[in-house]
C-alpha cells in the first residue's frame, strides 16, 4: 500500500508541475507572400474548463491577424458563454482575447479542444524568405469556480517563402526557333513573373505563348525586352 500511495502522489505532483498543454496548431507552417491561412489555439487534457484569457504576439512586419473567433470547445457542455475581450493590434503585433462562462452547472468540458480560431495574411511585398514566430506570451485558464489551471505554452513557427529563383540551361542542335516550357509548381496563383536571360549574340528572346500571368518582365543580357 505504501508503494501505491507513493506512485499516485508522484503522478499528481508531476501533472501539477507541468500543467495542461496550450499550443498553436500547426506548430510549423510554410506560406507564400500574400497568402491567407488559419491557425488554432488548442488545449490538451484539461478538466472542467470554465474560462481563459490569452495574450498572443507576432511580428506585424510579416503577418497581420484578420479575424479571431472562439472555438467550439469552451461551450461544448452547454455552459453560457460571456465574451470579455477580443482585440487585434496589427501595429504592435498582438492579440488579447478573454472569455468566461456563467454559473456552476453544467461543468466545463474535459479533454482536448480548440480555444480560438485565428485567420492571418502574410505580407505580400516580401522579397526574401522570412521565418517568424507566433508566441503565446501569457494565458490564464480557470475552472468555473475560478481555480487556476496550470499550463505549458507552445507557439508556432511560420516560414514565408521568398521569390522562387531557378536556372534553366538548354541547347539547340540546329538554327531556328525553339520552345522551352516553364512550369511553376506549388503556387496557387502567380501575378508577377520576372525572367532573366543570359544568351550569346546569336540567340534572342521571341515571346511567350499560352501564359495567364498578368505581369511578365523579361530581361535579356541586362536590358528589358518585354
Amino acid at each position: 500500500m505504501k508503494k501505491i500511495g507513493l506512485l499516485v502522489l508522484y503522478i499528481i505532483t508531476f501533472g501539477q508541475l507541468f500543467g495542461q498543454q496550450v499550443f498553436i496548431n500547426p506548430s510549423e507552417l510554410t506560406v507564400n507572400p500574400g497568402e491567407q491561412f488559419t491557425t488554432t489555439l488548442e488545449i490538451a487534457d484539461v478538466v472542467n474548463l470554465g474560462s481563459f484569457e490569452v495574450y498572443l504576439s507576432f511580428n506585424p512586419d510579416y503577418l497581420n491577424a484578420q479575424l479571431v473567433e472562439l472555438g467550439d470547445f469552451l461551450g461544448s457542455t452547454g455552459r453560457t458563454i460571456f465574451p470579455l475581450t477580443n482585440e487585434i493590434d496589427n501595429v504592435e503585433g498582438n492579440i488579447d482575447f478573454a472569455v468566461t462562462t456563467l454559473g456552476s452547472d453544467p461543468p466545463g468540458p474535459d479533454g482536448d479542444g480548440v480555444l480560438l480560431v485565428i485567420d492571418w495574411i502574410a505580407n505580400e511585398s516580401l522579397d526574401y524568405e522570412v521565418i517568424t514566430e507566433l508566441i503565446i506570451d501569457n494565458i490564464q485558464v480557470t475552472e468555473p469556480n475560478g481555480t487556476i489551471i496550470p499550463t505549458e505554452l507552445f507557439g508556432s513557427i511560420i516560414t514565408i517563402n521568398g521569390p522562387m529563383n531557378t536556372s534553366l540551361i538548354f541547347s539547340a542542335a540546329c538554327p531556328g526557333e525553339i520552345q522551352i516550357p516553364i512550369e511553376v509548381i506549388g503556387f496557387e496563383e502567380i501575378t508577377n513573373f520576372e525572367l532573366f536571360i543570359e544568351a550569346p549574340d546569336n540567340i534572342s528572346f521571341v515571346g511567350f505563348e499560352n501564359s495567364d500571368i498578368a505581369n511578365i518582365i523579361v530581361e535579356e543580357n541586362g536590358g528589358v525586352v518585354s
